[in-house]
């Protein structure tokens, strides 16, 4: 994550009903990167994209041996809402207790999901540069924002989603949930046992 998006806690935080850390994070986005991008935003169900988030990972991390899960964020493989946008891969080598990441260079990989949520929001900016024409400063402008909100919407309402899908699956072993893009940084996300939920996502 880049420090332009801000804190992630203000938004990722167990406590807050994930319906209102995506308004949060919409009123961030609002005030920090201005366009009339924001006029158009859709109306998404957070609630049923916690559900399918939840059922997906009950079904992907059945396994009590796992101690470690990835999941990582794809913005390239939506296809028009029948392909995928988060992926999930996991361990039963990582020290849940650890925030060493070691591990992520060597799990297995189960099925991709779709947050429907994210694909909506993401109809509604994406843009195919090499089909723009116009000013180089106004169309790095546009890059500059399309990352932005990719930021947003794919890595921090992605992780408001999974956190709250997370904290309903019944808890096993002991184990560790990074995030983040497929083709950038891992972040340490939240730590489940059968004691409770950890948030330890930073910032």
């Amino acid at each position: 994550m880049t420090e332009s998006i801000g804190p992630a806690s203000s938004f990722v935080r167990p406590e807050l009903p994930p319906a209102d850390a995506y308004s949060r994070l919409v009123a961030y986005g609002r005030s920090h990167y201005p366009s009339a991008i924001w006029g158009n935003l859709p109306p998404i169900d957070v609630a049923a994209d916690v559900v399918d988030a939840e059922r997906w990972l009950r079904s992907e991390i059945a396994d009590p041996r796992v101690t470690g899960v990835y999941l990582g964020f794809d913005t390239l493989n939506e296809e028009d809402g029948d392909g995928h946008n988060v992926e999930v891969g996991f361990t039963s080598d990582a020290d849940p207790k650890s925030t060493d990441l070691g591990w992520i260079r060597k799990l297995s990989y189960g099925r991709k999901h779709l947050i429907r949520g994210i694909y909506e929001l993401h109809s509604e900016y994406k843009v195919d540069f090499d089909e723009l024409e116009g000013d180089d400063v106004e169309l790095e402008q546009l890059e500059d924002l399309t990352i932005e909100l990719d930021l947003l919407f794919y890595e921090m309402y992605g992780a408001i989603i999974l956190m709250a899908a997370i904290q309903s699956v019944a808890p096993q072993e002991s184990a560790l949930f990074v995030w983040g893009m497929h083709d950038g940084d891992v972040r340490p996300l939240c730590r489940r046992s059968p004691m409770g939920f950890e948030r330890i996502v930073a910032g």
